[in-house]
C-alpha cells in the first residue's frame, strides 16, 4: 500500500479454477470435477485456488475500501448465440486445450495419485491417456 496514493484505483483480475453454468448441463461432467480436484491439489500443495472466490476479502483485509467484485461470464468453447461470446469462447476453448497439462500434471500426479501420460479437454470433458496402458480413459479422478 505504500505505493498508492490515496483516492487511486487498483484493478485486479483473477480467473476461477471452478467451471460454472446457468443451465446445469455441467452436471455429472467430468468438467464439473475438475473445479473441486484442481481445489483439492492446490489445498495439498499448499496455494489456494480459490484466489478469484478470495480477492474481495483479500483486497480488504489489505486496506482497501469500496472494493467491488465483478463477475463476467466467460464461455469455454464457441456454443453462444452472441458473436462477441462465441468468439471469446473459441479462444478460450484454445487455452484450455493448450492449457490443461501444464495446469494439471505436476498437481493430478504427485498430490492426488493419477497416472497419466496426458490430459486432454475435448468436447467439455477432461480425459486422460494413461501412463500404464496407453488407453484413453474417460476419468482422471484417483478415486
Amino acid at each position: 500500500m505504500q505505493h498508492l496514493k490515496p483516492g487511486g484505483w487498483f484493478e485486479h483480475v483473477e480467473i476461477s479454477v471452478v467451471p460454472k453454468s446457468e443451465d446445469g448441463s455441467l452436471a455429472g461432467t467430468n468438467l464439473e470435477k475438475w473445479g473441486p480436484l484442481a481445489i483439492e491439489c492446490g489445498e495439498k500443495f499448499g496455494k489456494s485456488f480459490t484466489v478469484a472466490e478470495d480477492s474481495r476479502a483479500f483486497m480488504e483485509k489489505a486496506g482497501f475500501v469500496n472494493v467491488e467484485h465483478k463477475t463476467f461470464k466467460w464461455p469455454i468453447g464457441p456454443w453462444p448465440r452472441d458473436r462477441k461470446m462465441k468468439e471469446i469462447g473459441a479462444y478460450n476453448r484454445v487455452g484450455w486445450d493448450e492449457g490443461i497439462n501444464g495446469w494439471a500434471m505436476f498437481l493430478f500426479t504427485k498430490y492426488l495419485g493419477v497416472r497419466c501420460l496426458a490430459l486432454v479437454f475435448e468436447g467439455g470433458c477432461i480425459d486422460a491417456v494413461s501412463s500404464g496402458n496407453r488407453k484413453r480413459s474417460k476419468c482422471c479422478v484417483p478415486r
